[in-house]
């Protein structure tokens, strides 16, 4: 079975991973630019009702709890960094609904199992829309840089 390494401040990374999906405060004046997503983007979620974009929300996502983040012990020890840009919901109970997850762009296939579980894992404030909780369909962007990562074995 092959070994992973655990972040040391995941809650912090993920919190700054989190602001690329602009999840920032309600009544912001200087909100990040929404991503580029389309609802054809995210796969299937029908348990999830009605979805909608972070534009359309009345109250953005935010994060509640950030999963825990691997690093693929062997990309690790090579040095490797890279990138994992994904599409998924967020259900109205704050939880990525696993059938929606889709994997955009990756630097490296070792990379997106990780973060498929780091999303999984994690749980969100849901947004709201037409005064109710809403399912959003949105991007999130993970960066894996091995200097970031603390080996655990010492």
């Amino acid at each position: 079975m092959q070994h992973f390494r655990s972040m040391v401040k995941t809650s912090v990374v993920l919190a700054s991973l989190f602001v690329t999906t602009a999840c920032a405060g309600v009544g912001s004046q200087s909100a990040p630019p929404f991503p580029v997503v389309n609802l054809s983007d995210c796969g299937p979620a029908p348990s999830a009702g009605p979805l909608f974009l972070e534009p359309q929300l009345s109250q953005q996502l935010r994060l509640r709890t950030a999963g825990r983040m691997t690093y693929p012990e062997d990309l690790w020890a090579r040095g490797v960094s890279g990138t994992v840009r994904l599409a998924l919901v967020i259900d109205t109970l704050g939880r990525a609904v696993p059938s929606s997850l889709r994997i955009l762009s990756s630097d490296n296939l070792g990379f997106e199992e990780p973060t498929r579980a780091t999303v999984l894992q994690s749980r969100w404030f849901p947004g709201m829309a037409e005064g109710r909780l809403a399912a959003v369909c949105t991007i999130l962007t993970f960066h894996f840089n091995p200097n970031s990562f603390r080996d655990m074995r010492t």
